[in-house]
């Protein structure tokens, strides 16, 4: 993937709410070009189109386990966890990942 490509994606925490309909349209408004990379089929049912399902082939991965190895900063732990080639990503992720800490 081209680096061009990668500064225009912006990662964004999708919100704990009381109803679906409230997440929905707090993403919605927020970000309304949106396209939302999961494997967890309820926001599939709540975004519907939106989504890209990424179903079985990542069974057994816990993605908060991989946020909590790279809000730690521990990344080496977090990459046992995540696709082959996904290092290469890494100076995006870490530069995400410090403008959050700074938050």
């Amino acid at each position: 993937m081209p680096l061009s490509l990668l500064k225009k994606i912006k990662l964004t925490p999708i919100p704990d709410t009381k109803t679906d309909l409230q997440r929905k349209n707090i993403v919605e408004k927020k970000h309304p070009q949106h396209l939302i990379v999961t494997g967890n089929s309820r926001l599939k049912d709540i975004f519907g189109e939106k989504v890209l399902w990424l179903p079985t082939r990542f069974k057994g991965i816990s993605a908060t386990q991989i946020r909590q190895f790279l809000i730690k900063g521990d990344i080496n732990q977090a990459l046992k966890y995540l696709p082959a080639g996904f290092e290469k990503f890494l100076p995006f992720l870490k530069d995400r990942l410090k403008k959050l800490k700074n938050l």
